[in-house]
């Protein structure tokens, strides 16, 4: 039997979205797709592409011509060479016809010198030069850099956006978009207070997919157990996602902001990016411990800090986070024919991530 906490299979995916899947694997994937960004890319990115990304590409620089007109004219062009001859013609005419008549006039007399008169030669007066307007000078807004886009979520994050919340943020030459997907209107309001005054922001809502409300684990696969196994079971995977989310947003940081960009950045905006981290990976720590409390003790693991960036360090405790989430669904959503062996393997990938985040 599959993994019910891994991704779902394609074929699962495929029937989900034409209403074929039965009652209880409708809810599993639907719960899925709740929680996992990653099965929900492509459609996300297509709607993204539709309703943010086309609005915001600019219009072409120039109209195009009108081959219409281009077409009209082209006749009156063959024209003008015929035209011309004839003027032309009538020109040498007219020449030939006053060459004929002077010829024929008597010379004239000459008439007798006149005293040279006194040539007063006019002072030219000064040019008179047009005032011309001085062109409008159009200032382009500047263009939204990392900095921006770091402060965004850094006010997103002051209200706890992006870690529950569908929210996407996306840096474009002329702005940064922050789409919502599904939000209510109250949280709405709130994100749209967040970033209201940041020069070059829009937020965009997009609808939610439907889904129907998972049940418990355990409920969902069918499998046997006992009133006190469904609430170890519910705890146990409400921190798992809760270290999920935590573990997704540091890696988005990471990626967002990786080592040659930050090391551009200001003074402030460094000490704002280290803030954000250090939030991240002390409320990861926080789940971690959660989880290990029912394993332990736990066996000996072999992790902790390596002279690395913390972007590469934010990578590594996404990948231990993963590893966790899935032994946990392993142990208490899945079959439970080898729980002996999963458990022992649980136990080991919570000592490692607790390890590794120290």
């Amino acid at each position: 039997m599959p993994d019910r906490r891994t991704h779902p299979e394609d074929g699962d995916l495929l029937r989900y979205c034409d209403g074929e899947l039965r009652a209880r694997d409708t809810e599993r994937v639907a719960r899925h797709l709740e929680a996992c960004w990653d099965c929900r890319t492509i459609g996300e990115y297509v709607r993204y592409r539709r309703d943010v990304l086309e609005p915001a590409l600019p219009q072409p620089p120039l109209p195009w011509k009108n081959l219409r007109t281009e077409f009209v004219r082209m006749p009156a062009r063959r024209q003008f060479p015929r035209r011309a001859v004839w003027l032309i013609a009538c020109a040498a005419t007219a020449g030939t016809g006053v060459w004929l008549y002077k010829s024929s006039q008597p010379a004239p007399k000459p008439r007798p010198a006149q005293p040279a008169a006194v040539v007063v030669k006019p002072v030219p007066a000064a040019p008179v030069i047009a005032a011309t307007p001085s062109p409008v000078v159009r200032r382009e807004a500047p263009r939204p850099g990392p900095e921006d886009e770091l402060r965004v979520v850094a006010a997103l994050d002051r209200i706890g956006a992006g870690l529950g919340d569908p929210i996407e943020v996306v840096r474009t030459p002329e702005r940064i978009v922050v789409t919502c997907i599904g939000l209510s209107d109250t949280r709405m309001r709130e994100v749209r207070a967040a970033v209201a005054g940041m020069p070059g922001v829009s937020v965009e809502l997009s609808p939610k997919p439907a889904a129907t409300a998972p049940g418990s684990p355990l409920d969902v696969v069918g499998a046997p157990h006992t009133t006190e196994d469904q609430q170890l079971a519910d705890e146990l995977l409400k921190h798992s996602e809760a270290l999920m989310a935590r573990a997704h947003a540091l890696r988005r940081l990471a990626a967002r902001f990786p080592e040659g960009v930050e090391s551009a950045m200001s003074r402030p905006s460094k000490e704002t990016l280290a803030q954000l981290r250090e939030r991240h990976e002390a409320a990861l720590a926080h789940e971690a411990a959660a989880i290990a409390g029912p394993l332990e003790p736990l066996p000996p693991a072999v992790g902790g800090r390596r002279s690395e960036d913390w972007q590469a360090h934010a990578m590594r405790l996404f990948t231990d986070a993963a590893q966790v989430d899935r032994l946990l669904g392993a142990v208490y959503a899945g079959n439970r024919g080898d729980a002996a062996a999963d458990r022992a393997a649980l136990a080991a990938a919570v000592a490692k991530l607790e390890a590794d985040v120290r």
